[in-house]
C-alpha cells in the first residue's frame, strides 16, 4: 500500500515532532524569561538576608553538603549513563561537570563534619583539619563551558568499532573520574576571605563570574536545539550561579545568606534529576503513544473493507511507476537524440570535404598540380568517415552479442610498436612527445585478437593525443610473472591533457553519451571509441578503468587476458621498433563565383579552405571567423562603420559562441542584413532553431554548390524595399 497522507484514528496528524524531544518554538522564550525572573528574585532577597545573624548550626551544614554531594553524584552518573546510549560529547563534558561539583560537595561535607563533634562522623577530624578549597566548583564552571565549546555532533560508533573507541572504554572514563578527583583532592583552590568589601570572597565570585559565562552559552545552546534537557541544566546552571553569589558575599558561616547558598545548592542538584525522571516519563509516553497509533493504523489496515480507497492506493502506485518509465524514456530518447545530433555532424564534416574537393577535381580550370593536394585531403577525410561508421557497426554488433573475438597467437611488442609509429604522426602534428616504455619482461607471444587490441590502444592513445596539448603521452606496458595461474597484460596510456572530473569519468563509458555533450565543445569526437574500446577489451577477458585529474592529466589503464604463458620466450628488454612514416601534406582552398563581401563563420580549417574558395569561385570577396564571438564582434564592427558584409554564412555548431547565439546576438543588436546558417545538422528541428535564432536561410554540409550559390543570389540579388520587408517582417515577428 502506498504512502497514505491522512489523519490517524485518534484525530490527530501523525508527525515525528509530536515524539521529538525539544520544546516549541514558542516556549522557548517564555522558559528563557522563566529563568531571568527567577535570578531577579533570588537576587533580590539578598540584601534582605544579608545581615541576618547565625540561624542553624554545623549539623544542618554536614547534612546539606551531604545531600547536595550525593544530589550532584546521581546527576553525573545519569549523565554519563546517557553518554554511552547517545554518544553526546556534550553530555559527557556536563557529567564531568557535575561530578566535579560533586566532589567538592563531598569534600566540605567531611569538613564540616569535623565541627559536628557529637556525630557519628568524628573520625574524620584528625584527617581534614585544612581550610575549605573549591576545586571542584571551579572545575564545574570550566566542563560547563566546554561543553558548549566543543563541537555538538554524535559520535557516530559501529558496533564493530566500540572496542576501539576510546571514549567508550570503561578503564577511559574511570581514569578520567580519578584523575579530577585527584585533582580536586590534591590541587586545593583555597577561599579567601576579604572584610570591608560587598563581595568577601573574591575567588568565589571569579566562579561566579565563569558559571554566569556558562549559562550564557547554555542559554544559546538551549535557543539553538530548543533541546528538553539541556533546559533543565540551564535551569539548574542559573540556581547554581545564584548560590555562588550569595556565596562570595556571605560574611558569617550559617548566617541568612550561607543557608541560602546550600539551599541552592541542593534544589540546584535536584532540578536535573527532575528533568530526568520528566523526560523518561516523556518517552515512556511517547512510547506508548507511538504504539497505540501504529496498533490502531495495522488495524484499520487490516480490517479496512474499503475498496474505493485501495483501488485509488493502487493507481497511485501504478501512476508513479508509469512517471518513474516516462522520465526514464524521456531520458534515453534525449540521450539518443543527443547522439544522433553529434553523429550527424561528424559524419557530414569529413564528407564536406570529399565532396567539396571532388568538385574541384572535377573542375577544369584547377591547376593540376593541385590534384595530389586534393585527392590527399579526399583521402583522409575518407578515412576519418570510415572510422565513424566502423565504430557505429562495432557498437551494434557488440549490443547484439555478435562481435566475435580471435584468440590466436600474435606478438604485443609488434602491436604496440605499430600502434606507436602510426600514432606518432599525429602527436608530431600537435607538437608533443609519444613514447613507449616497457616495465617488466613481457612474452614474445600471446593469445588474443591483434585486431581489436590494435583497435584499442588507436582509440586510447589517440584520444590521449587530442586532449594533450603540451607535454606527451606515454604507452606504459607490464605484464604478470608468466607462472601465475591467468596471466595478464597492463598497458597504461598517460597524457598531460585536460583531465576530466568526477562528472565526466562517470558517463565516459556511457553509450549514446560524451564528456562534453554541448555545442561549443571544443574537441569532436563521436563518443563511441572508448565504448567500444571497453567493450572489447573485456571480451578478451580484461577492462579498462581512467584514473583522471582536471588541469593534470589522464591515466587509461587496459588489462588483457594473455592466455597460457607456460613455455613462452620472455622477453626481458623489449624495445619499440620505431618504424619511419611520411608526414602529411598540407591542405588547399577552395572557389566559386558572384560579387559582395561574405562573412564566413566555421571552426574547421578543411571547411574553412574549401569554402572559402568556393565563394571566391563564385566572385565574393570573404573574410574568416575561427567561432561565433569573432564573428559577432566582426560584423558589428563593420555594420557600425558603414561598411556591412553583404552576407553571413554562420556554422551552428562552433566554440566559445555557437552559431546560434551569434546570429540572435546580431538580431538583438539591429542588425538586418542577410544570415544563412552553414552546418553539418541536417535534422528538421535544427532547420528550425535555426531560424528561430534570426537566420534568412539554412544551408547544410556537405555544400551543394548549385543549391549554394542559387540561395546566395536569391539574398545578394535583393532590392532595398525586399530587404527592408526582410527586416519588418523579423521585427514583427
Amino acid at each position: 500500500m502506498g504512502y497514505r497522507k491522512s489523519v490517524n484514528p485518534f484525530g490527530m496528524k501523525l508527525d515525528r515532532r509530536n515524539l521529538s524531544r525539544t520544546v516549541g518554538a514558542r516556549q522557548v522564550k517564555y522558559r528563557l524569561l522563566f529563568i531571568g525572573v527567577l535570578i531577579v528574585l533570588l537576587m533580590g532577597s539578598f540584601p534582605l538576608i544579608n545581615n541576618t545573624g547565625t540561624l542553624v548550626s554545623s549539623e544542618f551544614h554536614t547534612i546539606v553538603e551531604l545531600g547536595s554531594a550525593i544530589l550532584s553524584l546521581l546527576v553525573a552518573f545519569a549523565l554519563l549513563v546517557r553518554f554511552y546510549a547517545m554518544g553526546s560529547r556534550f553530555v559527557l563534558m556536563v557529567g564531568l561537570a557535575f561530578f566535579c561539583n560533586g566532589l567538592a560537595d563531598a569534600h566540605h561535607f567531611v569538613s564540616a563534619a569535623t565541627q559536628w563533634q557529637q556525630s557519628k562522623f568524628m573520625f574524620f577530624a584528625d584527617a581534614y583539619s585544612q581550610p575549605d578549597q573549591i576545586t571542584g566548583v571551579l572545575l564545574f564552571g570550566v566542563f560547563l563551558i566546554l561543553a558548549t565549546l566543543l563541537p555538538t555532533r554524535k559520535t557516530k560508533r559501529k558496533k564493530t568499532q566500540e572496542d576501539t573507541d576510546p571514549w567508550s572504554e570503561p578503564m577511559t572514563m574511570l581514569c578520567i573520574l580519578l584523575i579530577l578527583a585527584c585533582a580536586c583532592l590534591l590541587l586545593p583552590v583555597h577561599r579567601v576571605l576579604v572584610s570591608g568589601s560587598i563581595f568577601h570572597r573574591p575567588i568565589d565570585f571569579g566562579i561566579f563570574v565563569i558559571q554566569s559565562f556558562a549559562l550564557g552559552f547554555f542559554v544559546r545552546e538551549f535557543t539553538r536545539t530548543r533541546d528538553t534537557l539541556t533546559w533543565w541544566i540551564t535551569l539548574s546552571i542559573a540556581v547554581f550561579a545564584c548560590s555562588q553569589l550569595a556565596t562570595s558575599m556571605t560574611a558569617e558561616r550559617y548566617g541568612g545568606l550561607y543557608i541560602l547558598a546550600h539551599s541552592l545548592k541542593v534544589i540546584g542538584s535536584i532540578i536535573p534529576l527532575i528533568g530526568f525522571s520528566m523526560y523518561q516519563i516523556a518517552m515512556l509516553q511517547a512510547h506508548e503513544w507511538s504504539e497505540m497509533v501504529l496498533n490502531a493504523y495495522v488495524e484499520d489496515a487490516a480490517n479496512s473493507k474499503d475498496e474505493a480507497f485501495r483501488r485509488m492506493v493502487e493507481l497511485e502506485r501504478r501512476s508513479v511507476e508509469l512517471e518513474m518509465a516516462r522520465e526514464s524514456a524521456h531520458a534515453a530518447n534525449q540521450a539518443k537524440s543527443d547522439f544522433l545530433a553529434n553523429m550527424s555532424h561528424e559524419i557530414r564534416t569529413p564528407m564536406t570535404a570529399i565532396l567539396g574537393y571532388t568538385d574541384l577535381l572535377l573542375d577544369p580550370n584547377e591547376p593540376k598540380e593541385k590534384h595530389t593536394q586534393y585527392i590527399n585531403t579526399i583521402r583522409d577525410n575518407g578515412k576519418s568517415l570510415l572510422t565513424i561508421i566502423n565504430d557505429i557497426l562495432d557498437l551494434s554488433k557488440i549490443e547484439a552479442g555478435k562481435m566475435d573475438v580471435e584468440r590466436i597467437n600474435c606478438s604485443i611488442t609488434d602491436i604496440i610498436a605499430d600502434v606507436a609509429s602510426l600514432m606518432r604522426v599525429r602527436a608530431a602534428d600537435s607538437k608533443i612527445s609519444l613514447d613507449v616504455e616497457y616495465t617488466s619482461p613481457i612474452p614474445e607471444l600471446i593469445q588474443s585478437d591483434p585486431v581489436r587490441i590494435r583497435q584499442i590502444l588507436v582509440n586510447l592513445v589517440g584520444n590521449a593525443i587530442k586532449f594533450t596539448q603540451q607535454g606527451g603521452v606515454r604507452i606504459v606496458v607490464k605484464c604478470n610473472a608468466p607462472d601465475v595461474p591467468k596471466p595478464k597484460i597492463t598497458i597504461d596510456v598517460v597524457d598531460t591533457g585536460i583531465g576530466m572530473n568526477e562528472e565526466q569519468v562517470r558517463k565516459l563509458f556511457a553509450p549514446f553519451t560524451q564528456a562534453d555533450n554541448s555545442t561549443t565543445r571544443k574537441f569532436g569526437g563521436t563518443g563511441l571509441g572508448l565504448v567500444i574500446s571497453k567493450r572489447l577489451a573485456q571480451m578478451l577477458g580484461g577492462d579498462i578503468n581512467v584514473n583522471s585529474t582536471p588541469g593534470v592529466g589522464s591515466s587509461f589503464k587496459t588489462v588483457l587476458a594473455t592466455g597460457s604463458l607456460q613455455g613462452v620466450n620472455m622477453i626481458e628488454h623489449p624495445t619499440e621498433a620505431v618504424r619511419s612514416t611520411t608526414p602529411r601534406k598540407p591542405m588547399m582552398s577552395d572557389l566559386v563565383t558572384l560579387s559582395g563581401n561574405a562573412l564566413l563563420a566555421e571552426d574547421n580549417p578543411v571547411n574553412q579552405k574549401l569554402i572559402r574558395r568556393v565563394l571566391e569561385k563564385m566572385g565574393l570577396h570573404v573574410r574568416l571567423a575561427a567561432n561565433g564571438q569573432i564573428a559577432f564582434d566582426m560584423a558589428m564592427q563593420q555594420f557600425e562603420a558603414g561598411k556591412p558584409f553583404d552576407v553571413i554564412l554562420m556554422d551552428m555548431q562552433m566554440p566559445v559562441m555557437d552559431g546560434v547565439t551569434a546570429a540572435k546576438n546580431l538580431r538583438r543588436a539591429g542588425y538586418d542584413l542577410p544570415i544563412v546558417a552553414l552546418t553539418a545538422n541536417a535534422m528538421e528541428q535544427d532547420r528550425q532553431r535555426c531560424m528561430e535564432a534570426g537566420c534568412n536561410d539554412f544551408a547544410t554540409k556537405p555544400i551543394d554548390r548549385e543549391k549554394l550559390n542559387a540561395t546566395l543570389v536569391q539574398w545578394l540579388n535583393q532590392s532595398p524595399d525586399d530587404e527592408q520587408n526582410q527586416a519588418d517582417q523579423r521585427q514583427s515577428a
